[in-house]
């Protein structure tokens, strides 16, 4: 991914719960530019992994 992708694009990237090693994979690898976008969104994702 390039550092133009559009944020809804890249929402559909997050996590859909705490076994989704697919998507964290893909995270793991994507620009960083991408992934400095997500980074608000990851940080509330992470604030109760118990309840996704």
């Amino acid at each position: 991914m390039k550092g133009s992708e559009n944020m809804s694009d890249l929402y559909k990237l997050l996590p859909r719960d705490k076994h989704d090693f697919e998507r964290v994979d893909v995270l793991k690898y994507m620009d960083k530019d991408d992934l400095i976008k997500l980074i608000p969104k990851l940080i509330e994702w992470l604030q109760d992994i118990n309840c996704q």
